[in-house]
């Protein structure tokens, strides 16, 4: 029988794609004006890679606001809303939607690798994503951007044997409305609601592989 853990890393950042696009469908895609504040988002190509040179290659949906809080929307190829990663306010809540489980909980200080591959924090992740200091575990970082970039144009960020690779491809555009339902840390209406600490605690290499 499959662990939640282990269902959470086979799912994961194909998935994590999907709701991105979704939700952002039918809104205007600024790719040349860049918007401000906390309307921001942009639409990355990712590729994630292991030591032995195995690679996974992914779109996701991204916006982030300072200290912690954080919207990630993952598609897989065959184009199906699969899972989303929500964060703030110190917590997180991690969905499989066509699963219709997530998993929630106190995020605060937490180590995000099996989720995000790499080893941060969700202020970390906030933090590289919005041009504040460098993760302090981090063995790779490389993050590129203008002066009025609030998302970067290209993040590299490593530890142990895991790189994750982001290419801004367009930039877009969300409504106050839109932002106040996102970066809460709050779970879905009508999924089954598991503790956080079931995934985190589940290891494994991250839900990019």
């Amino acid at each position: 029988m499959t662990s939640p853990g282990r269902l959470a890393l086979r799912l994961a950042f194909p998935a994590l794609l999907c709701l991105l696009l979704v939700a952002c469908a039918g809104r205007g895609a600024g790719t040349g004006a860049i918007p401000e504040g906390h309307s921001w988002s942009a639409l990355y190509q990712g590729r994630f890679t292991i030591a032995d040179g195995e690679t996974t290659r992914f779109r996701a949906w991204v916006w982030a606001v300072p200290p912690d809080r954080l919207h990630v929307e993952v598609f897989g190829p065959m184009g199906g809303t699969r899972l989303a990663v929500d964060g703030g306010y110190g917590l997180l809540a991690v969905s499989l939607v066509q699963d219709k489980i997530a998993f929630a909980g106190e995020a605060a200080g937490l180590e995000l690798s099996p989720v995000l591959g790499v080893s941060m924090t969700l202020e970390e992740t906030v933090s590289a994503l919005t041009g504040g200091t460098r993760p302090p575990g981090l063995t790779v970082w490389r993050r590129d951007a203008t002066a009025s970039d609030r998302l970067p144009i290209r993040l590299h960020v490593g530890s142990g044997d895991a790189l994750l690779e982001l290419t801004r491809l367009t930039v877009r555009t969300l409504s106050p409305e839109r932002t106040a339902d996102i970066g809460t840390g709050r779970p879905p209406d009508g999924l089954d609601v598991r503790p956080l600490a079931d995934l985190l605690e589940g290891g494994g290499e991250g839900l990019l592989q």
